[in-house]
C-alpha cells in the first residue's frame, strides 16, 4: 500500500516538474525572443543568447502574430535569437495566412539584412487547429550566434574606422557593420583602411587587402550588413615579429641621433635612410603596385634596407611619430608614375614637403609653391604648406649632403654614425 502511494506522489511530481519546466521554458523563449539583438531594433530590443542554434522548447507556448507586420516581427526575432525552429500562433489573423507565412520567410531570408547575412534559407508549415493557424517555422543558419553578435552598428566613417582599426589590430579576418548610411560601402571601406595605414604604420606595418560584401544585395536604403573579408600577407605570429623587429630598429637609430630635434632630426634622418636604404628602381616604376611588396613599407626601408619612394616616405613617418614630430604620408604622383613623399611639421609653426627618397644631395623643405612640377598630389586632402622659403637657409652643419647608398657610399658624418649600428639587419 505504501508502495502504491509513493509510486502515485512520484507520478505526480514528476507531472508538476515537466509543468514547471514547462512554463520556465516558455518564459526563457518570451524572454529571448522578445528581446534579440540590436540588429533590426525597429522590431525588438536586445539580449544575450548562450546556446547555438537552439530550438523552441517543447510545451513552451508559441509566439503570436495577428497580421502581417506582427507575423514579420515574429519571423525576424527568431532569426535575431538565432533560433532554429519554433511555432508561431495565428489566432484571429487578418489575412491569408499561408500566403503571409510564406511571403514572411522568403523576404526575411532575403529581404532583410540580418537574414541575407546569417540565414540559409527558413522552411515553414501551416497546420489548422480547431480555431487558429500554428505556423511552424524551420531555419537555416550560415553565421554562428557569436558572428551576429559581432556586428557592430555604425553611422559613418568615424565609427567604420574604429572597426576596422581594432580588426586590424587583432588579425581578425573578417569586420562586420550595420548602418542605415548610404555613404558606407566598399569605396569606403578601402579608403578607410588606407588611411589607418598610412597614418599609423607603427600599429600597421602593411596593408590588409579588403573584399566587402554587402546584405542584401539588392534595395537602396534601409538597413545594410556590410562584411569585409580581411587578407594579410603573413599569419600573425610573422606580422608580430616583423612589428618587432621595425620597432627594434627604429630604436637604434634613435638612439644614436642624439638630442636633435625639429628640422635639424628630420634632416638627419633623411640623410640615415639615403646612406641605409638602397634605391628599388623596379618598384618605383610599377605604375598599380602591390602594397603586400616590402619596398613600399618602413620594413622594407629600415629592416630590410631597399625600398622605392613610399617605402622611404613610410619610414620617416614612423620615425617621426616616435619623436612626436608631425608628419603625414603624401600619397602622388612623381612624374606621372604612383609616388610617395612627407609633409612634416617644422619648429617655424609652418609644415612642409620633403621627399626622403631624394635626399642624396641634401634635404630641400618646400613649401607648395616651390614644389617641382614633375609632383602632383590632390592639394585639398592635405594641409596647406605655405610657410616661408627655407631655400636659402644651409642646413646645419654634419646634417646634410648625404649619397644615396644606391648610387654612391659617402654619407655625412652624422649619417654614418646611425648607420653603422642599424646596418646589421639589412
Amino acid at each position: 500500500m505504501k508502495g502504491g502511494c509513493v509510486l502515485r506522489k512520484l507520478k505526480i511530481g514528476r507531472r508538476l516538474l515537466r509543468r514547471a519546466a514547462a512554463l520556465l521554458a516558455a518564459a526563457a523563449l518570451c524572454a529571448g525572443v522578445s528581446g534579440c539583438a540590436f540588429l533590426d531594433t525597429e522590431y525588438y530590443s536586445s539580449t544575450s543568447h548562450k546556446s547555438a542554434g537552439a530550438s523552441q522548447e517543447t510545451g513552451a507556448a508559441p509566439l503570436e502574430a495577428s497580421d502581417y507586420k506582427s507575423l514579420r516581427e515574429a519571423v525576424v526575432s527568431l532569426v535575431n535569437g538565432h533560433l532554429e525552429r519554433a511555432k508561431i500562433k495565428l489566432d484571429s489573423y487578418s489575412g491569408d495566412p499561408e500566403a503571409d507565412v510564406q511571403k514572411v520567410c522568403a523576404e526575411v531570408s532575403t529581404g532583410t539584412a540580418l537574414g541575407s547575412y546569417a540565414v540559409y534559407y527558413i522552411n515553414s508549415s501551416l497546420n489548422k487547429i480547431v480555431s487558429y493557424y500554428e505556423a511552424d517555422i524551420t531555419i537555416s543558419y550560415k553565421k554562428s550566434r557569436s558572428e551576429i553578435a559581432d556586428v557592430v552598428p555604425i553611422t559613418g566613417e568615424t565609427d567604420l574606422s574604429a572597426v576596422l582599426a581594432d580588426a586590424a589590430g587583432r588579425h581578425a579576418i573578417s569586420a562586420a557593420v550595420q548602418t542605415e548610411n548610404a555613404a558606407v560601402n566598399a569605396d569606403m571601406f578601402a579608403s578607410v583602411l588606407a588611411s589607418l595605414y598610412y597614418a599609423s604604420p607603427e600599429k600597421m606595418t602593411y596593408l590588409p587587402k579588403c573584399t566587402v560584401t554587402v546584405y542584401p544585395k539588392e534595395g537602396v536604403g534601409g538597413k545594410r550588413i556590410l562584411e569585409a573579408a580581411l587578407e594579410y600577407p603573413y599569419s600573425a605570429l610573422v606580422a608580430r615579429e616583423r612589428a618587432e623587429a621595425l620597432a627594434q630598429r627604429a630604436a637604434d637609430i634613435l638612439k644614436k641621433m642624439g638630442s636633435l630635434k625639429g628640422r635639424e632630426a628630420v634632416e638627419y634622418l633623411c640623410t640615415l635612410l639615403s646612406s641605409i636604404t638602397e634605391y628599388d628602381e623596379a618598384g618605383a616604376k610599377a605604375d598599380e603596385y602591390d602594397r603586400w611588396n616590402s619596398t613600399y613599407t618602413a620594413y622594407g626601408a629600415l629592416v630590410l634596407g631597399k625600398a622605392a619612394g613610399e617605402g622611404y616616405a613610410m619610414a620617416l613617418k614612423y620615425l617621426c611619430d616616435r619623436l612626436g614630430i608631425g608628419c603625414t604620408v603624401v600619397r602622388g604622383r612623381f612624374k606621372g608614375v604612383t609616388y610617395a613623399w612627407d609633409i612634416v611639421a617644422l619648429d617655424n609653426g609652418s609644415s612642409y614637403h620633403v621627399d626622403p627618397a631624394s635626399c642624396q644631395t641634401g634635404v630641400a623643405f618646400r613649401n607648395d609653391s616651390e614644389m617641382p612640377e614633375e609632383y602632383w598630389w590632390d592639394q585639398k586632402l592635405y594641409e596647406p604648406c605655405d610657410g616661408p622659403s627655407l631655400a636659402e637657409e644651409k642646413p646645419p652643419e654634419g646634417e646634410g649632403g648625404a649619397s644615396s647608398g644606391a648610387s654612391s657610399g659617402e654619407t655625412s658624418s652624422a649619417a654614418a654614425s646611425g648607420a653603422s649600428g642599424a646596418s646589421s639587419g639589412s
